[in-house]
């Protein structure tokens, strides 16, 4: 009896380790070069550090760790409930209790240096990652969004680790369904793994990450993101040739003091970036799209004349399932025809390729390339990643399939 009991505890303690392993992720809430956050959750308040150092064998900085609860709800579709003696279908939503989510900031990293962690009191797996590099060199990020927690997102992630990408740039949409729960949450973090112990993922969100809740409350307790530049939701960073901008365009449906308090920020944010580097923002409305959601004008009339004020380059969105990318775009100079070269206007790039239904887009004049639906249905040979490789004076992107076929192949060189 003894022995079965010393079993039964051992697979209890290996579960708990894979369970808690599942929801490990990696963000920035300040400068990439220096720093690094580790994210996790669990149902149970533990005390914990995490150490962290140059060498496996010996972890020897500690950082704190701060924890918030946050509801664990479940959400039960089309029950049958009946108000004033009349029976109605409805969603209904049950509070199961709260989840811990932890965060620890690891501080006085050296740039481009290869580090190691461990979790205190949550096992002995010890993972790592690598801090952004001082200079301008080369390197890899992907994106993407729309995945829903879908098994799709993991098989395209197993194909993106081919090219070690630094980051992942994730445009809106992580959970699916009509509210945000616990295990909707956990699926999108498990399809994750094990590139998120090592890449960090940096977010916009979505409308179907809200919970029902426009503060975003489980989003926002589920990331550490820069703050000091803005919010969790308008934030921004610079890795090597680049400056990325997420700003708050979700699908949801915002008051116009909000948008445009969301326009002035991103302005002062692109006035104040690095002239010489390249501009990428992301949010999750497109500004062009001829897909089933299609282009928001509000935050085209907003953003658009921006873009075109500090020539961005590139902007990364979802919501709409397929891959629409546009033409070289400058509403200010056109609002009904595609300049000649990329140095003369933005990339619209709707990404929502990640492992949601695809849908049908009718193409428009600033269509350069479609990826969609066929009658509305899935096409499982069309899911794909973004990849997006930097260089000193272009980005070539590339629009990769879960076989790792390229569907779409092209370049944005260096404005002048």
């Amino acid at each position: 009896m003894k022995n079965i009991i010393r079993v039964l505890n051992v697979l209890v303690l290996c579960f708990s380790v894979q369970v808690w392993a599942e929801y490990v992720h990696l963000t920035w809430e300040d400068d990439p070069k220096t720093t690094m956050t580790v994210n996790w959750q669990d149902s149970k308040q533990v005390e914990g550090k995490v150490k962290y150092g140059l060498e496996k064998e010996s972890l020897e900085k500690e950082a704190a760790v701060r924890v918030e609860k946050v509801k664990d709800i479940e959400v039960l579709r089309g029950q049958m409930i009946e108000i004033s003696n009349e029976i109605f279908k409805r969603d209904v939503k049950t509070e199961k209790g709260s989840i811990n989510v932890y965060k620890a900031k690891l501080t006085d990293l050296k740039p481009g240096t290869k580090y190691y962690y461990l979790i205190e009191s949550e096992g002995k797996d010890i993972n790592s990652f690598t801090t952004a590099p001082e200079g301008k060199e080369n390197f890899t990020f992907i994106a993407g969004g729309d995945g829903g927690g879908s098994k799709t997102t993991a098989e395209l992630l197993k194909v993106a680790a081919r090219f070690r990408p630094k980051f992942f740039i994730y445009a809106g949409d992580m959970v699916g369904g009509a509210a945000a729960t616990a295990g909707s949450w956990n699926a999108a973090f498990k399809s994750f793994l094990p590139y998120s112990l090592s890449m960090p993922i940096m977010p916009t969100p979505g409308n179907h990450d809200s919970d029902d809740d426009l503060e975003f409350t489980n989003y926002q307790a589920r990331f550490a993101l820069p703050q000091k530049s803005g919010s969790v939701f308008n934030y921004s960073f610079d890795y090597g040739n680049c400056h990325f901008a997420s700003t708050l365009a979700s699908g949801t449906s915002f008051s116009d003091e909000r948008l445009t308090k969301t326009a002035a920020w991103l302005e002062e944010d692109l006035r104040a970036a690095d002239p010489a580097k390249f501009k990428i923002v992301f949010a999750h409305t497109p500004v062009l799209s001829s897909g089933w959601h299609a282009g928001s004008d509000k935050v085209k009339d907003l953003f658009a004349p921006i873009f075109d004020k500090y020539r961005v380059d590139l902007y990364i969105d979802g919501h709409d399932h397929g891959y629409e990318r546009s033409k070289p775009v400058n509403f200010t100079k056109s609002a009904e025809a595609a300049q000649l070269s990329y140095k003369d206007g933005t990339c619209y790039l709707v990404s929502g390729g990640l492992g949601s239904q695809f849908r049908q887009f009718a193409g428009s004049w600033s269509t350069a390339k479609l990826i969609q639906a066929d009658k509305n249905h899935y096409p499982p040979d069309r899911f794909y990643f973004i990849k997006i490789e930097v260089t000193e004076d272009k980005l070539n992107i590339q629009a990769i399939g879960k076989e790792g076929q390229v569907l779409d192949d092209f370049n944005i060189e260096k404005k002048n």
